[in-house]
């Protein structure tokens, strides 16, 4: 809870707590874990982030971290993070994203630019997987696609590019 993330409305050491979170009790559908930061999708469809907001990850249009779950938005149905950037897919099949950009990884062609307030990239979205320094997208019509850091090829598109924009994964 060094940074807040576990939603207990305090920064503590890092030892072991196991109180549940004092402010959302009830009507939880999924949690995801990032780097020092949580994602919570209420029943409701209603999305709740807390912890690290050192590169505006959290979505909430600044940088200053959380220890208190706060909302960001409605109509979410699926959510991911990692390593300073959160993946967000509305039940509309949109797909925002926010937070480090330094590798391409937000996918809005603006590498080295953190963004702090949620911003839309793709349509048709079905599901995505935040990783580090990249992010995995599949469409609703079944193809993959990817953005972000590819120095190691992480990206599976065949060469060792940083992609600035979502490129489609092809299969052999």
């Amino acid at each position: 809870n060094s940074d807040g993330q576990l939603g207990l409305g305090n920064i503590s050491s890092p030892v072991p707590n196991l109180s549940p979170c004092p402010y959302i009790t009830s009507g939880v559908d999924t949690v995801a874990g990032g780097h020092y930061f949580t994602m919570i999708i209420k029943t409701d469809r209603s999305l709740w982030v807390v912890g690290n907001n050192l590169y505006g990850e959290l979505g909430t249009g600044d940088f200053l971290s959380r220890s208190i779950p706060i909302q960001i938005m409605t109509g979410v149905s699926d959510v991911s993070g990692a390593g300073g950037h959160i993946t967000i897919v509305k039940e509309d099949g949109t797909l925002w994203v926010s937070g480090n950009n330094s590798n391409g990884q937000l996918g809005n062609n603006n590498t080295g630019v953190s963004i702090s307030t949620p911003m839309q990239i793709m349509a048709d979205v079905a599901a995505v997987s935040a990783g580090w320094q990249h992010t995995m997208i599949i469409k609703k019509d079944g193809s993959l696609w990817a953005t972000g850091g590819n120095s190691d090829g992480r990206l599976g598109v065949g060469d060792l590019t940083d992609k600035p924009v979502p490129v489609p994964v092809t299969t052999m």
